[in-house]
């Protein structure tokens, strides 16, 4: 059968409007990463003999008109979707035009929205089926099924409708003990050309090295069984960056939520990249309490370039209410060692988390200005679904939780929370923070200094571009989303 895959974005209503999404999603957000996980169902798909199809709404700024032909190109006889939970809205309006043009396809739902939430997705009837949890070793029978005309009703993660309307969800939800029995992700089907800020090459790609996160910070949402951790064997992973090489990607942007947790496991990894001699350059997430000096000079000569730090506030006070486990000092000291080594970095921050106080967001300002860090990526405090702070919000106040109404379409608004501060306070020091540190001689010399081919210089200059404007338009310089 054929399979379309959509990654779903807004209409953009013209040309125009097609390249503002573009330049904000490189001012605010970095640019555009690949969707991995689409990529990664559609691995055992592919290996159980269905055609399937590739389509990044996002990246590709798809209008109405070019789902259409598409849709009628192609004439699927499946769709699935990525559904996150800030998403939904523009999700549903694709898979209701979608239905529209081809009626007799059957649309399935997956992404972590449906982990957290999913009877309130599957009230949108856009939607035949959906899939909680890692679906991966189960998706492709479940086609099968399709295919024959006998879905599998029983199938592990399903959430499905039955007669009468009412939705049935599976109490067993699928998260693979073995990554290196699953195929590598479909990179070969990625049609857009992604950019990214940082990325020192082009074409670039995503992979993972591992699932889970065993830390529990209380702003991260927390599928049920997302704390799991699970690894790729170095083998596997030498694999598939020998395969993304063949296809012609020279970056490879690594999207575990935390890729230094085991060490040894990076150095075994390093060590087979040092012997392979494989010209493919690497960017990792890691905490500032999981790196040293022996790693990260292995990780340099290994072809890593880029560290990503959760560093999240320059207040230890605010550090213990997001229940972190890191000091500020620590951050201060990572931050200098990988400097030190050559690598690059960037900080991420947040700013307005409940119980802080005006004060602790100065901190946090002048903190980020003052550590020795290429590029930070500052974002308001938002009560993510599955949160600590999220539950604590809808305890305190004896309120339903706010997400419901979003989750619905009965409003654009995301919900907002900064506990005892007033938003507008947030939201300046929100702008003073982009500004103190984007403004600064410094920042600007030290961009200078990372342009070392002609990718960087374009995306520099896009990002560069996008935060003027956001700098001067503050309403468009907002929280991630």
């Amino acid at each position: 059968m054929k399979l379309l895959l959509v990654s779903p974005a807004p209409f953009p209503p013209s040309r125009a409007a097609k390249a503002l999404q573009q330049m904000r999603r490189m001012g605010i957000h970095g640019g555009d990463s690949p969707p991995l996980g689409l990529a990664s169902i559609a691995a055992p798909a592919e290996a159980a003999g269905h055609e399937v199809r590739l389509l990044d709404m996002r990246t590709e700024n798809t209008t109405r008109e070019e789902m259409e032909a598409e849709l009628r190109a192609f004439a699927p006889d499946a769709i699935g979707w990525y559904l996150a939970t800030f998403n939904i809205r523009e999700c549903v309006e694709a898979a209701r035009f979608a239905r529209s043009v081809r009626p007799g396809a059957q649309q399935i739902v997956g992404g972590p929205n449906v982990g957290i939430y999913p009877r309130e997705t599957m009230l949108h009837d856009c939607f035949d089926y959906g899939f909680q949890g890692e679906c991966d070793e189960v998706f492709a029978s479940f086609l099968d099924g399709i295919a024959a005309g006998r879905p599998d009703l029983a199938t592990p993660g399903l959430v499905h409708r039955r007669p009468g309307g009412e939705i049935a969800v599976s109490p067993e939800v699928p998260f693979p003990a073995d990554l290196d029995r699953l195929p590598m992700p479909s990179h070969h089907l990625f049609r857009a050309r992604y950019r990214y800020f940082g990325a020192c090459r082009e074409p670039y790609t995503s992979m993972i090295a591992s699932r889970g996160c065993p830390f529990n910070c209380r702003f991260c949402g927390r599928v049920p069984g997302s704390r799991r951790v699970r690894y790729r064997s170095a083998a596997k992973l030498l694999e598939e960056m020998r395969h993304v090489r063949k296809l012609g990607f020279r970056e490879v942007n690594f999207f575990d939520d935390l890729f230094t947790l085991n060490r040894r496991r990076v150095i075994d990894l390093c060590r087979a990249l040092i012997d392979e001699g494989l010209d493919l350059v690497w960017s990792v997430r890691a905490r500032v309490d999981s790196v040293d000096e022996e790693m990260l000079s292995l990780m340099k000569t290994a072809g890593c370039r880029r560290l990503y730090f959760g560093v999240e506030s320059g207040s230890d006070r605010t550090l213990e209410l997001m229940n972190k486990k890191i000091a500020s000092a620590q951050a201060r000291e990572a931050l200098r060692l990988t400097r030190k080594l050559g690598l690059e970095t960037v900080s991420y921050f947040i700013i307005g988390y409940p119980g802080e106080s005006e004060a602790d967001m100065r901190r946090t300002v002048e903190f980020a200005s003052r550590l020795e860090t290429d590029f930070t990526s500052f974002n308001m405090f938002e009560p993510l679904p599955a949160t600590y702070e999220l539950e604590k919000w809808i305890e305190r106040g004896g309120i339903p939780d706010p997400w419901h109404e979003y989750l619905a379409l009965k409003t654009d608004r995301i919900p907002q929370y900064h506990g005892d501060l007033d938003r507008a306070v947030v939201e300046r020091h929100f702008r003073d923070a982009w500004r103190s540190f984007y403004l600064r001689p410094r920042t600007w010399w030290n961009l200078v200094r990372r342009v070392n081919s002609p990718a960087r210089l374009k995306n520099f200059a896009w990002a560069g571009l996008s935060m003027a404007v956001g700098l001067l338009t503050p309403s468009r310089m907002e929280g991630k989303s």
